[in-house]
C-alpha cells in the first residue's frame, strides 16, 4: 500500500484514540484523571511524524497538499495535455526558441518539443525516433556522457524525486553533426492558478558543435520556416475570411454532410470549417500537423463542445478507430499524390458503412497566383485590401510555396484524384466546381 494511504489510515487512527480518550474522560471511567487525553495526543503526533515526515522532508509539501495527494488523484489535476479545449494553462511564446526545447509532463515524459530539437534529436532516418509518451531516462540513455554520472542518475531518479531546477552538461553524438555539447536546464511550468508544478520546460543551450557552418545553415532554415508558419497562422483568418467565396464553399461543405454525425476533419487548418460543423451539431475530431494553426483552430472553437484537435501529419497517419466515423473530410489542395493514397486508405477504413468522404481540392495549374488575383479583386471591391495587404503577402507566398511542393502543376492530377478514390473503394458521388471563384472543386464519395 503506498505511504499516503498508510498516512491517512495512521493518521485516522490517530484522531479515533485521541476522541475516545476525550469521551471516556468525560463518562469518568479513568477515575478522574486526565492524563489519557495527554497520552493519545503524543501517539498522534509520532502516527503523524511517522507517516508524514518523509514527504515533508523530501518533496518540500504543505500539510494541505499532503491530505489532497491522498484524496485527489494525481492524474486529475496535475497532468498537461496539449490540444485539449480546456488546458489554457501553457504558456508556450518561448517555445519556438532557436534552440533545442522540449516540454516534460509531471512524470517526466515527453509531450511536446521545438523544431531545433526534432532536427538533431527525432530524425527518424537516423534511428533516433523521440515520441511522445517517451520517458526521458530513454533519451537520457542516448547521450554520449550519460551512463558515466550513475550517482546522478541515481539521485534524480532512483527516489523519484526532482529539484525545482537543474542544470547539467552533456553530450551528444550526431550521425549529422557529430559531436554536440549542451548545457541542459531544467525549470518547472506553474499552474498560476493554484501554485502547482504541472510540467518541466527543458532548454538545451549549445555549447560546441564539431559541424558547425552546416548545423547552424539548417537551423537558421528551420527558424525562418517556423518563423512563416507562425506568420501565416495570424494571417489567413484576416485574408480568406473575407473573402466570401471560401466562406460558400465551406457552406456547400456542411450542406453535403446533412444531419450531425462524428466527422473526422483532416487539415482542419486554422478551423474555419471546424467550427461550422460544431455550429451544425456535428461531434469533431480535428487534425492537422502545424502547431501555430492548430493553437489557432482551439481558440477559435474553445466555447463549443464535442472537438478534439490532434497534432498528426497527414501523410503518416495511423491509429484511426476502424468503421467509426459518419463522414471524413479532406482538404488536399496542398497534398502530395504520393501521400495522398495512404491518407485515402485510412479515411476508408476509418468510415462507417455507406459513410461519406468530402474532398476539395484545387484546380489550378501549379500556382496559388490566380487565386490569390480574385481574393484581392474581393478585398479590393469590398475596401479592405490595404488594411490586410501584409498579411495578404505573407499567405500568398506561403500557399505559393505549398502548391509547388505538393506539385500541383502535375499532369493530369485531378483524373489521377479520382482514380485514387476509385482504387481506395469509394463510389464518387458528385464532383462541383466553380468555388473560389472557380478556382476550388468540391468532391463528394461514399463508402
Amino acid at each position: 500500500m503506498p505511504r499516503s494511504a498508510w498516512a491517512a489510515v495512521l493518521g485516522l487512527s490517530a484522531v479515533l484514540i485521541f476522541g475516545s480518550a476525550v469521551v471516556l474522560e468525560k463518562m469518568g471511567l479513568v477515575g478522574g484523571v486526565r492524563p489519557l487525553t495527554f497520552v493519545s495526543a503524543v501517539i498522534c503526533v509520532k502516527f503523524a511524524l511517522f507517516a508524514m515526515w518523509p514527504a515533508l522532508g523530501k518533496k518540500s509539501w504543505t500539510s494541505g497538499d499532503l491530505l489532497r495527494s491522498v484524496f485527489v488523484p494525481e492524474s486529475s489535476s496535475q497532468s498537461i495535455k496539449l490540444w485539449t479545449t480546456s488546458e489554457l494553462r501553457l504558456q508556450q511564446s518561448l517555445f519556438s526558441a532557436n534552440v533545442p526545447t522540449f516540454i516534460l509532463s509531471n512524470d517526466q515524459r515527453f509531450l511536446d518539443w521545438n523544431s531545433a530539437f526534432s532536427m538533431i534529436f527525432a530524425n527518424a532516418s537516423e534511428g533516433r525516433v523521440i515520441s511522445r509518451g517517451l520517458h526521458v531516462k530513454e533519451w537520457y540513455s542516448r547521450l554520449d556522457n550519460y551512463r558515466r554520472v550513475p550517482k546522478r542518475t541515481d539521485k534524480l531518479y532512483g527516489e523519484g524525486i526532482l529539484p525545482i531546477t537543474d542544470r547539467e552538461r552533456v553530450t551528444f553524438i550526431s550521425p549529422t553533426y557529430g559531436r554536440m555539447v549542451f548545457s541542459r536546464i531544467m525549470s518547472p511550468i506553474v499552474d498560476r492558478a493554484s501554485g502547482r508544478i504541472i510540467g518541466w520546460t527543458v532548454v538545451l543551450n549549445i555549447n560546441s558543435v564539431t559541424k558547425r557552418q552546416e548545423f547552424f545553415e539548417d537551423i537558421y532554415r528551420e527558424i525562418a520556416s517556423e518563423t512563416k508558419r507562425i506568420r501565416y497562422a495570424a494571417a489567413v483568418d484576416g485574408v480568406l475570411g473575407k473573402f466570401s467565396a471560401r466562406t460558400k464553399l465551406h457552406e456547400a461543405v456542411c450542406e453535403s454532410l446533412g444531419s450531425p454525425s462524428k466527422v473526422l476533419h483532416l487539415g482542419c487548418s486554422t478551423g474555419a470549417l471546424t467550427a461550422l460543423l460544431l455550429g451544425d451539431g456535428h461531434s469533431v475530431t480535428a487534425v492537422d500537423s502545424d502547431t501555430h494553426q492548430l493553437r489557432v483552430a482551439k481558440e477559435r472553437c474553445a466555447n463549443f463542445s464535442g472537438v478534439k484537435f490532434v497534432r498528426q501529419d497527414l501523410s503518416h497517419m495511423s491509429g484511426l478507430p476502424t468503421l467509426h466515423y459518419g463522414a471524413v473530410t479532406l482538404d488536399a489542395s496542398f497534398v502530395n499524390l504520393s501521400c495522398l493514397e495512404t491518407m485515402l486508405h485510412q479515411a476508408y477504413e476509418s468510415l462507417q458503412h455507406n459513410g461519406l468522404f468530402i474532398m476539395t481540392c484545387r484546380s489550378d495549374e501549379g500556382s496559388a497566383s490566380s487565386l490569390f488575383a480574385a481574393v484581392r479583386q474581393s478585398l479590393q471591391r469590398r475596401g479592405c485590401f490595404e488594411n490586410v495587404k501584409h498579411q495578404f503577402n505573407h499567405v500568398f507566398e506561403f500557399q505559393e510555396e505549398a502548391a509547388k511542393a505538393a506539385e500541383l502543376g502535375s499532369e493530369n492530377r485531378h483524373a489521377r484524384l479520382l482514380d485514387l478514390l476509385r482504387s481506395c473503394g469509394f463510389s464518387i458521388v458528385n464532383q462541383q466546381s466553380g468555388f473560389d471563384d472557380g478556382h476550388t472543386i468540391l468532391l463528394i464519395a461514399r463508402k
